[in-house]
């Protein structure tokens, strides 16, 4: 299986940013006002901010 991009939520775009470009060291590929994206392999991962929603996620990578 091969995943191009997936789309993500948050209700805290700045921390989920601070912790993924951060603390796991991914690139911040593209932003604005109300999202941001990152590379993960060949797969571009897209955080978009939902206001007023508790979010509960999980998201685990595996380098080999």
């Amino acid at each position: 299986m091969i995943i191009k991009e997936v789309h993500l939520y948050t209700n805290d775009l700045n921390e989920t940013k601070y912790f993924y470009g951060k603390e796991m060291s991914f690139n911040i590929a593209e932003q604005t006002m109300d999202s941001f994206s990152f590379k993960a392999g060949d797969s571009l991962v897209i955080f978009h901010e939902i206001k007023n929603e508790k979010t509960c996620l999980s998201l685990c990578f595996s380098y080999t």
